[in-house]
């Protein structure tokens, strides 16, 4: 069987992942060409977009799962006037770790799990939508996290544990 060809990416469309890019997963199936609008409602309605098939869960396999298109994304909508300019975009660095993946555990799944959770735990005290970028719920989680952990400790057991790791790492 001969593969389709893949389609280049039509004007004033942007390409959607079904999986989060983390998954590698660069197949045609995994990509939808959509508009700036519909990529922002993906994001900021979770839920729908998965009942809906354009967001898929890392432990399913994107060619599993159909994408379904209400007939109200059919219609076409008057074009919006665009607002103000935003501000510059700020300057971005990859933080990376090295996590298992293999029949027994998948590591990039289970952080992609818990960082979703931690936006629906944390995200309602926090005032974050659904387009929360990755990191904060990760650096929220993790101040949680170490607060959690000096409270449970008290301050003294706390600090000592952190001079002995400084001594360690010196």
């Amino acid at each position: 069987m001969t593969p389709l060809p893949i389609p280049e990416k039509p004007e004033g469309f942007q390409e959607h992942h079904r999986q989060k890019r983390r998954s590698k997963d660069e197949r045609p199936v995994n990509k939808l060409w959509v508009s700036a609008d519909m990529h922002k409602w993906i994001e900021e309605h979770p839920r729908q977009a998965a009942e809906l098939g354009w967001t898929v869960s890392q432990q399913i396999d994107p060619g599993e799962v159909v994408v379904t298109i209400p007939d109200e994304i059919m219609k076409s909508p008057e074009r919006k006037p665009r607002g103000p300019r935003r501000e510059k975009a700020r300057n971005r660095a990859t933080v990376q770790f090295k996590v298992p993946k293999d029949a027994q555990e998948d590591g990039a799944g289970i952080i992609d799990d818990r960082i979703d959770i931690l936006r629906a735990v944390l995200g309602p005290d926090m005032g974050w939508t659904s387009s929360v970028p990755e990191y904060q719920p990760v650096a929220d989680g993790l101040a949680y996290a170490i607060q959690a952990l000096r409270n449970e400790l008290g301050d003294k057991e706390f600090k000592r544990r952190l001079r002995e790791w400084a001594k360690e790492e010196s």
